[in-house]
């Protein structure tokens, strides 16, 4: 059972959660943890609510406040929802809500998060580093994200989240300390060293889920800043090129001064192109930061200033991910690097590569139309990746394809017809056809190169024949095809032909032009005038 498939109530079951406590080191952050709490497991601490340092007018209590001083109210209770009558002996209390007339404005006073934080005093801070509570961040809470697990685009991301060293702080009641109806969360992510991997520090995400005030996120900063400080490390830190990364702006950390070149390139990593002999933090540094591939072909890829050997796999996988132009820069490959850049870049990259035998059938079993891709393949490889799908003769050249395709028929005749119907010698195609007229939707409607026209259409007579709603359905029907018919049954225009062709419009008026308007559900200009001019109508 897959994990998000349970159905889940208000918090994620503990037999759920079990899932993600394989890839999870217990004793991370352990030492840490200790020391805000005295629970001997030391899995979550619990913090009070810290000021924030500066806190700006609310803009939304301004708006709101003009529109009451428009309408002859003064702000009563903003956190309550109230505002009572101005200048009045016994002035009336209304809500709020009812005197705005903006929509827009009435949906960020219902929502303003200094109003929903501040009804309920009693709020505290939990940081916790069990995968129990990690793997809920978005599920069945009050807010939705991409880590929900039910259907969230990157719930795949949560157990790699996990298994990196990502925590979560969830802003709760003080009775509430299963956090089980949390208030908001924020993930704090592991940033690693870009020269010293083995060293990290934690970062937090800029986007916060739920309803919280500044204290919240100033709450989470103060513990990051303590424990950050505590570790005394310097150098540039940077996200887990792993986790999940929720926002652009908390990609860096830097602790401790750091010389001019690398300044320059944290300002914009172009400026790499500058350097003389860049190191290889340096050029991690660009390479994180790096925004499009022309670009970083142009300025780091083909920088002869770069030494390229300096540079292990470990070094520069994390960021093959996304530019797979790395992969050469590395001499001797190995194998597992080999099938990485296969699985994860596909055809672009195979195209470059020369590939042996049993990297070819790596390509082939992680995508049997990397075929197509190959070069220097052999018959028996072709052979193997249409045993497994039977759909890539329709990416071989063409001048290969009849061969291939009466290889798959002889294989498998019914799986043959259901790919490449057209490509079928004529009377394969006619007896499929005749056992299911509905067959005749595998053509183009065009002439094919393996059958005449004469035999097409008696193709498509013989499914007409059969079941005459097919007309309606079709796409295209040739010229001379709708014209037979609609000489065999003239109403079989309007019933069937959405849009019959000019050729045909000409029949059914010149047949009749009485009835021409009865059988045409619609004509084009030319047809019209014509029928126009026979009813002895003008133009």
């Amino acid at each position: 059972m897959k994990l998000y498939e349970v159905l889940l109530t208000e918090k994620l079951p503990l037999s759920t959660a079990k899932k993600y406590v394989k890839g999870w080191d217990k004793s991370r952050y352990e030492e840490i943890f200790k020391k805000y709490t005295d629970d001997p497991k030391a899995y979550r601490i619990y913090l009070p609510l810290q000021a924030p340092r500066s806190l700006k007018a609310n803009v939304i209590q301004k708006k709101v406040e003009d529109v009451l001083n428009s309408k002859g109210y003064t702000l009563s209770d903003y956190v309550g929802g109230y505002a009572i009558e101005k200048d009045k002996e016994k002035p009336r209390i209304m809500k709020i809500g009812k005197l705005l007339d903006d929509e827009e404005l009435r949906q960020k006073f219902a929502n303003d998060s200094a109003r929903a934080s501040s009804k309920n005093k009693s709020l505290i801070a939990v940081i916790s580093r069990h995968p129990y509570d990690i793997a809920g961040m978005s599920t069945d809470r009050g807010w939705r994200s991409c880590m929900n697990l039910e259907d969230g685009c990157h719930r795949d991301f949560v157990p790699i989240d996990i298994k990196e060293g990502t925590i979560v702080a969830y802003l709760i009641d003080a009775e509430d300390k299963n956090i089980e109806k949390p208030v908001a969360r924020m993930l704090i992510k592991p940033f690693v060293n870009i020269d010293k991997p083995e060293e990290a520090v934690f970062g937090i995400e800029n986007k916060i889920y739920g309803t919280s005030d500044r204290s919240f996120k100033a709450t989470v900063i103060k513990w990051v800043n303590e424990v950050n400080d505590s570790k005394k490390l310097n150098g540039i830190f940077v996200i887990n090129p792993l986790v999940y990364r929720d926002s652009e702006k908390s990609d860096i950390i830097v602790k401790g001064d750091q010389d001019e070149d690398t300044k320059k390139i944290i300002k914009d990593w172009k400026n790499i192109a500058d350097v003389k002999n860049p190191t290889k933090a340096q050029v991690k540094l660009a390479l994180k930061f790096a925004k499009q591939s022309i670009d970083i072909n142009r300025i780091i890829i083909k920088n002869k200033n770069i030494v390229w050997s300096q540079f292990s796999e470990d070094d520069l996988v994390p960021y093959m991910l996304r530019w797979g132009q790395l992969f050469f820069k590395i001499k001797n490959p190995s194998e597992e690097l080999t099938k990485f850049i296969i699985k994860h870049h596909g055809w672009w990259i195979i195209e470059k590569l020369k590939l042996d035998e049993k990297m070819q059938k790596f390509a082939i079993n992680t995508n049997p139309g990397y075929i197509k891709n190959i070069k220097n393949r052999t018959e028996k490889l072709t052979q193997y990746a249409i045993d497994k799908d039977m759909h890539v003769v329709k990416y071989l050249p063409v001048n290969e394809r009849q061969k291939w395709v009466d290889y798959a028929y002889k294989k498998n005749p019914k799986r043959a017809a259901e790919e490449f119907l057209q490509w079928l010698p004529f009377e394969i195609q006619l007896d499929v056809v005749k056992k299911n007229p509905k067959n005749v939707f595998e053509y183009d409607f065009t002439q094919s190169e393996y059958i005449t026209q004469e035999q097409h259409n008696e193709i498509l007579r013989t499914a007409f024949d059969a079941d005459k709603s097919l007309i309606k359905k079709m796409y295209h029907i040739p010229d001379a095809m709708q014209l037979e018919l609609a000489k065999k049954d003239p109403d079989i225009v309007k019933t069937f032909m959405t849009k019959p062709s000019f050729t045909v419009q000409k029949y059914i008026i010149d047949l009749d032009p009485k009835l021409a308007r009865k059988r045409l559900k619609s004509m084009n200009l030319a047809a019209e005038a014509r029928l126009n001019k026979l009813l002895g109508k003008k133009k």
